[in-house]
Parts: C-alpha cells; structure tokens; sequence
C-alpha cells in the first residue's frame, strides 16, 4: 500500500494500548431442504486481523471465531469463541481472543507488558512488574490512572475550533499542568496520483496549534492541495517551535 495514501491521527487509548481491527463477514454452507433442493446459507464470522501497535505498525495475527451452524450438509459447523496467534513478522507479540470473558482480547507484547482490550474505552497495560495503568471513560473525558488509582492524566475537549483537547497532569510543583491542542475547520483533498481512490474534499478539523504550560506554543500549517485554491492535503507543510518565554 502507498503511505501517501494514509490519513488520520489515532484515538487517545489508542496512544498507550494499540488497537486490535476487527473485520465482520460470512462463512457459508449448503443445507438440503425437505423437497431435495440445496441451498446455501451463511452464518456470520468474526476477524482479528493482528495488532497495531501505539507506533502505528501493524503486525499480522489472524484469529477467526463464529457462532457456528447446526444444519449444514456437511455436518455441525462448532462455533469457535477463542483463539491464539502469534504475529508473523516475528516482532513477539501475541494475540488472544476470549469472546466469552470480560478481556475479549488480551495483547502480549515482546517487553511482557499484556494490554486488556487494547483500543477500547476501558482498557489496561501491565508490565511484568504487575504496575498498571488504566484508561477509561468518566462522562465525556478520558482518564488515565496508575497502580495506586492515582489520576496521571486526564483528557477533555471533542477536538474542535471551539472545543480544544486538553491534556491535564499533576506537576511537579503539586498543581495542575495543561497542553491545549487547537484545531481549525479545512476543506480536505489529497492528490497524490495515488491508484485507490483520492480523499475528499471534505471537512475535517486539523490541529494548528499546541499550547504548552509555560505558555510557549506550536504552531502547524499544511500543504495546499494542487491546483485546488484553498484546499488542503492533510500534511504537514510547516510547524513553527515554541520559543523561550
């Protein structure tokens, strides 16, 4: 696949866990019905495809598991709840499935850090030290908390020109510290000469300014779409460092 092609920034538990894809789909078979006509049905299958790990490399562990199907000519299809794989580019990591237990999907990584339900809202990484560190969902705003229940950082804001995320954290000081991450509204349309098919032009809100504590910012701009006046690619064309204050 063409790198040029690929978009987006990743969801925040995303930054820490990774994320498992899940595909949906259909196996099939063929049933006899009572006048000797054969017909066939399908019933339905779940993939998990591998892992993508926090860096965004992606690692091939393929696990498939279905309900099954009692009828079909060639016998009972068992359904199949769980699964192990190991990814095949020889990185380490392994992926496991358990449709019937409350980590659905558990992640061992290399370093023996497993991650629960890598990529979901409420989902935990623990070293081999048994030190933890949850991310969750309380109303709107994500929480990431330590072993002790300890809140390191808390995540709020829809990312938006008016509602900004803000990264809140305790400092060393005792107080709280905050990076504000800005967005601004552009029209969205790549034309890299790719062979799939283009993006946009569409609306999509893009961050153009970080905030740090001390009151110092980043500041981005991005590359304007050729031959499209006042559109633009989704990459980056110029990010301008905080200065000293």
């Amino acid at each position: 696949m063409d790198t040029r092609c690929k978009l987006g920034w990743r969801a925040i538990s995303v930054a820490l866990t990774g994320v498992v894809p899940i595909k949906q789909s259909y196996l099939s078979c063929f049933v006899t019905d009572p006048s000797g006509l054969r017909h066939k049905v399908q019933y339905p299958a779940t993939t998990y495809t591998g892992y993508q790990d926090p860096s965004g490399t992606f690692h091939v562990a393929t696990i498939m598991t279905t309900a099954g199907y009692a009828n079909c000519d060639s016998g009972p299809v068992p359904p199949v709840y769980t699964g192990t794989a190991t990814a095949v580019d020889g990185s380490g990591y392994i992926v496991s499935v358990n449709e019937q237990s409350v980590s659905r999907i558990v992640v061992t990584r290399p370093n023996g850090q497993i991650i629960d339900n890598p990529g979901s809202t409420t989902a935990t990484v623990v070293d081999p030290n048994g030190n933890e560190l949850t991310t969750s969902l309380s109303g709107s705003n994500t929480v990431f908390t330590d072993t002790l229940g300890t809140t390191v950082l808390t995540v709020a804001g829809s990312g938006t020109p008016s509602s900004p995320v803000t990264y809140t954290y305790l400092a060393p000081s005792g107080g709280n510290a905050v990076f504000t991450v800005k967005y601004t509204s552009y029209m969205v349309q790549t034309k890299f000469g790719c062979s799939s098919t283009e993006y946009g032009p569409t609306s999509n809100n893009l961050v153009s300014e970080i905030d740090l504590p001390d009151s110092s910012k980043y500041s981005f701009t991005y590359e304007a779409t050729p031959g499209v006046a006042g559109n633009v690619t989704g990459r980056l064309a110029s990010v301008t460092l905080p200065r000293a204050v």
